[in-house]
């Protein structure tokens, strides 16, 4: 099972480093002269549409909410592959694009054992919430603290060095970023 788990993500971020060359291209997520970096995960959505109605984003936040909920009854326990130290970025794809090295330095999440998580840039915190990591499938959900913010749910996989976050379809929610993330045993500190 580790064995088909490691090739998995081996394949995986060896075709996130293969989507091709970004020269000449212009990121819409944030960069090194913006520190805030709350589009990394989250983005306010556009009229979500499901069966053809419109659903508002506070009813896609109760239903993930209510999700977290049935999630956390049936599996309590945060696994150390997510809590152990701080995850950072080292690449992302997102709309197509995949980041340059080092464009995403500083940004980090920290996930605890109590199922909530923070994340910030560097020694600020930009925010928080709740998530769950269920073990069968590796689905991550994360559903942040500010009301505005959209819930994301992520198959997280992991080789034990490293970890990476593939965007999931879920609440109606297209999610399609990908990340490359590397554990810290603290959080980033400027150079």
């Amino acid at each position: 099972m580790r064995i088909l788990l490691s090739i998995i993500i081996a394949v995986l971020l060896v075709s996130l480093m293969s989507c091709g060359d970004t020269k000449g291209t212009t990121s819409q997520t944030a960069t090194h002269s913006t520190p805030d970096k709350r589009e990394l995960i989250y983005k306010i959505p556009v009229n979500i549409q499901r069966g053809g109605k419109f659903e508002s984003l506070e009813e896609i936040r109760l239903q993930a909410k209510a999700t977290w909920d049935l999630r956390k009854s049936q599996e309590n326990e945060a696994y150390s592959m997510i809590t152990y130290g701080y995850l950072t970025p080292e690449f992302v794809f997102n709309k197509g694009e995949m980041s340059k090295a080092g464009e995403y330095e500083g940004f980090w999440m920290d996930f605890k054992e109590d199922f909530s998580y923070e994340y910030g840039y560097y020694d600020e915190t930009l925010g928080g919430g709740i998530y769950h990591l269920r073990l069968d499938d590796l689905a991550l959900l994360m559903l942040d603290n500010n009301e505005e913010m959209e819930p994301k749910v992520f198959q997280a996989n992991s080789n034990g060095l490293a970890m990476s976050f593939s965007g999931r379809h879920d609440f109606g929610v297209n999610n399609g970023l990908n990340m490359k993330l590397m554990t810290l045993d603290k959080k980033p500190a400027r150079k």
